[in-house]
């Protein structure tokens, strides 16, 4: 019928949910995982840098990340909190000022529905686990908050980062995404400055090795596919990049 609209599910793949203990006074720097990644305090309070901006979390919060992000946490007394990562490609991130709020009442038990479901020792039941997650994400109401808060700013940084990661053109340079999206150097620079806290070529550089990470640990190419993948002409340099961006060689995050 003319008028009949084709709908999909904004949800492809749960790539995993967890329950993590952390005492008091621990602290680290690490990265989320690719896709969309929630936390929710169960217990406790933790200080958080997203890209270099902060948030407290308490009981009862929920935390936002997106694409293998630089997280640093620290643990002001012992923290209980579910996590649960997620792809959905066509469901737009939260802007960098909404990544900590407050659930409304019941979102912890879709939490913990989850996790039981996830874990259960009789395998995962993959409708419910969807019907939950689906239910979480309006209970949250990430896909409206993201579509009403997002500045035009944050818009086009998305757009430019969405292009490519979709498109694979992890060596894009600066000049032709100026060309593509008619923006002059200063303005890109003042762009990227504002949502991601980096200049353009750090970002770049983090988006290239977020790829890279996310390849090595879980689709089984090894060091030189990713490499290739990537668009380095030489394996030396994509290593030497790797290195001092994480402080380990590439190896040591392959997925064995």
């Amino acid at each position: 019928m003319p008028n009949e609209k084709l709908l999909s599910c904004p949800v492809r793949e749960i790539s995993g949910v967890w329950r993590f203990e952390r005492k008091a006074g621990f602290s680290g720097t690490t990265f989320s995982t690719p896709g969309h990644l929630v936390h929710y305090i169960v217990e406790g309070t933790e200080n958080v840098a997203i890209n270099k901006r902060e948030f407290r979390a308490e009981a009862g919060a929920v935390i936002y990340y997106y694409e293998q992000e630089e997280v640093k946490t620290h643990f002001l007394n012992d923290t209980v909190f579910y996590s649960i990562a997620f792809m959905a490609p066509e469901l737009p991130p939260l802007t960098g000022r909404q990544r900590v709020f407050k659930a409304e009442a019941g979102v912890a038990d879709i939490f913990a529905g989850i996790y039981e479901l996830y874990t259960a020792p009789s395998g995962k039941s993959s409708i419910r686990l969807f019907r939950l997650l689906l239910e979480l994400l309006e209970r949250l109401g990430l896909a409206k908050s993201a579509a009403e808060f997002y500045n035009r700013h944050e818009k086009l940084w998305h757009r430019i980062e969405a292009r490519i990661r979709r498109e694979r053109r992890f060596r894009i340079g600066i000049k032709e995404i100026c060309s593509e999206f008619n923006l002059s150097p200063a303005s890109l620079h003042r762009l990227c400055v504002e949502v991601s806290g980096k200049p353009p070529g750090k970002r770049l550089q983090q988006i290239r090795m977020e790829e890279a990470k996310a390849l090595l640990m879980f689709s089984g190419l090894n060091v030189s596919e990713v490499a290739k993948y990537l668009g380095y002409p030489r394996i030396h340099e994509f290593s030497r990049e790797f290195s001092a961006c994480f402080k380990s060689p590439p190896s040591c995050f392959r997925h064995s």
